[in-house]
């Protein structure tokens, strides 16, 4: 679950292309369906974040990536 709130938008249609994708690439190279439902999770989450700031997967920096996941993990601190 992620620890920073989710913004309440759909993943833009790009991302969710980009998902079927990787989640074929996962199926086909023989991941279980939890592994899938697992990454399903995290990478649409991360889709929502990067549509509510109105970036496309090619729009995504290191920069904001990194942003985003020192702001995950802040986030966590001490909630466990």
């Amino acid at each position: 679950m992620p620890a920073i709130p989710t913004p309440a938008v759909e993943p833009s249609p790009t991302w969710l292309s980009l998902w079927r994708e990787y989640e074929l690439t996962l199926s086909v190279g023989g991941k279980s369906s939890a592994t899938i439902r697992s990454c399903r999770s995290v990478v649409l989450t991360l889709a929502r974040h990067a549509t509510a700031a109105e970036l496309e997967p090619a729009d995504v920096t290191r920069a904001w990536m990194l942003d985003y996941l020192l702001r995950q993990k802040e986030a966590r601190k001490g909630g466990s």
